[in-house]
């Protein structure tokens, strides 16, 4: 897979991680969950802000394909997290949306983790 590729498919990644943020805070916004405001929020604004960059990527790779993995690694696990535990508590809420929304964002973002760090011990 060329680099071009890996980077399409990256971008389209991270645009499908914050959209699904969006339905997360807006949930959170709902049940009035303020600390899950902030961090779906901050969620949101991280992974635009990485579709901002893998869309520059895809344009002009500026950084090291190392040090991009680590980045996008680092970034990746903050909203695993968040993502998991909205999981746990829309299971336990018998919120439907809410576990099965949180439970696509998390292995859509695990995917991806696991890439950057395959790719990180290679």
């Amino acid at each position: 897979m060329s680099v071009q590729t890996r980077d399409v498919l990256m971008l389209a990644i991270s645009l499908l991680a914050a959209a699904s943020s969006v339905v997360l805070y807006v949930r959170s916004v709902q049940y009035r969950a303020w600390a899950a405001c902030w961090s779906f929020g901050l969620t949101l604004l991280v992974f635009g802000v990485v579709a901002v960059v893998m869309l520059a990527r895809v344009l002009r790779p500026p950084l090291s394909p190392g040090a991009r993995d680590v980045l996008d690694l680092v970034l990746c696990l903050p909203f695993m997290a968040c993502s998991f535990y909205y999981y746990v508590g829309g299971v336990h809420d018998e919120d439907r949306v809410l576990s099965r929304v949180a439970a696509l964002a998390f292995l859509v973002v695990f995917a991806e983790s696991a890439v950057f760090l395959v790719r990180i011990l290679r």
